[in-house]
């Protein structure tokens, strides 16, 4: 029996969720995520993103989309500190097309909201 297709094309993995959901609900397989994310780093003012581990910002499937060139630490304003961290990170990137982008998360193996530098000079 041949095996079901994602939207992409391509056939799921074994693995039970191993695909991505787009915004039209659209399943796609973890290459297609990362070649969409690839791309919307190009046409995008905003993306999350994650921060793996030595400074590598990642998407949700871990493809590579970057990397932080500088952090340190600010005032937590997202949530409410008495069951959080009372600081976040800021944080610099530089994707893999090199374009410059700021942000911040609360660290390592968490999400980064980030924003893409006006000068990219």
């Amino acid at each position: 029996m041949k095996p079901k297709l994602l939207d992409c094309g391509h056939p799921p993995l074994p693995d039970a969720y191993s695909y991505g959901i787009t915004s039209k609900g659209q399943k796609i397989c973890f290459d297609c995520c990362l070649v969409r994310d690839l791309e919307r780093l190009k046409t995008n003012s905003r993306i999350l993103v994650y921060w793996s581990d030595n400074d590598t910002i990642t998407n949700w499937p871990g493809g590579h989309l970057g990397r932080i060139v500088s952090s340190h630490k600010i005032r937590n304003t997202w949530v409410d500190r008495s069951y959080a961290s009372p600081t976040m990170l800021a944080v610099s990137v530089i994707d893999v097309h090199g374009q410059r982008w700021y942000g911040r998360g609360l660290g390592e193996g968490l999400y980064l909201k980030l924003r893409k530098h006006k000068n990219q000079q």
